[in-house]
Formats: C-alpha cells, sequence, structure tokens
C-alpha cells in the first residue's frame, strides 16, 4: 500500500516538475539554440541514469528508503535553487479577456488538435510511451527469471 502511494506521489511530483520545466525551458532559453539545450538535457539525464544503474541499482532493494528520499532530496533542492534562480523577461499584459471555462477547454482542444503538427507532436510522444513502457515494465521480470539479481540486470542495462 505504501508503496504505491509513494510512487503515486512521485508520478504525481514528477509530471508537475516536468510541465514547470518545460514552460520555464520554453520561456528562458533564446530559441535559437533550444534544441541544442534539450540535446543537452536529454544526454546528462541519460548519463545520470547510466550512473545510476552502475553504482546504485543493486542496492535498490535493500536500501530503498534512503535511496528514494534522497533522489527525491536532490530532485527538489535542483528544482527549488532552479525556481528560485530564473530570470524571466518582461512581457506586455495579456488582454482582459472574460470566458467560461468550457469556451477555454473547446478553445484549447481546437489549438491543440485541430492542428495536424500539433497531432504529430502528440503522436510522436504517446506511440514510444505506449510501445517501450511494457517493454520497461517486463524487464526487470524477466532479468529474474533467467536467474539475473537486480545489480547485474542494472549493470548491463546501464
Amino acid at each position: 500500500m505504501s508503496s504505491r502511494l509513494s510512487g503515486s506521489c512521485s508520478r504525481s511530483a514528477c509530471s508537475f516538475a516536468n510541465s514547470v520545466y518545460n514552460a520555464l525551458i520554453n520561456d528562458v532559453v533564446p530559441h535559437s539554440v533550444i534544441g541544442r539545450f534539450f540535446g543537452y538535457f536529454r544526454a546528462l539525464s541519460l548519463i545520470a541514469g547510466i550512473l545510476f544503474s552502475f553504482w546504485l541499482g543493486g542496492k535498490v532493494h535493500d536500501h530503498f528508503p534512503a535511496i528514494f528520499l534522497g533522489v527525491g532530496a536532490l530532485y527538489g533542492i535542483g528544482f527549488t535553487m532552479m525556481c528560485a534562480r530564473v530570470k524571466e523577461g518582461d512581457y506586455p499584459p495579456p488582454a482582459p479577456e472574460r470566458r467560461g471555462v468550457a469556451a477555454e477547454a473547446l478553445d484549447y482542444l481546437r489549438q491543440s488538435f485541430g492542428k495536424p503538427y500539433y497531432l504529430w507532436v502528440f503522436l510522436s510522444i504517446a506511440l514510444p510511451t505506449v510501445t517501450f513502457g511494457p517493454v520497461n515494465i517486463a524487464n526487470p521480470f524477466f532479468a529474474k527469471r533467467v536467474g539475473m539479481d537486480d545489480g547485474s540486470y542494472l549493470w548491463y542495462l546501464g
């Protein structure tokens, strides 16, 4: 029960943080270098995952609470520092417009799903997630079935 609750809280916090990251990156990073920035960001996140798998992967079952809290604290400190240090530019005030929630929701759906570009973006994110999600979930169970311990599995994965 507690692992489900902590997993749900972790996924919710991660979704919130990723939304804020993407919004801040889009607002703060110059558009001429945003692709390079995301490339470096992705490379560093993969390197961090590899290092985690090599050094902490085999210890997760024995020290789960400490590793979970340590990673959460590191994530929280980094997120807080980023939010505290970001300096946004000056923007003109938005035009005052009063509309209902339903009109705003319909406008959002029309803008998001009414253009082929955004449909391709959504599909390019959703399809790999649906495709590789079951593989990533099943791999640890397969590793146990063929006799690999968690440390070996994560070492080879990294």
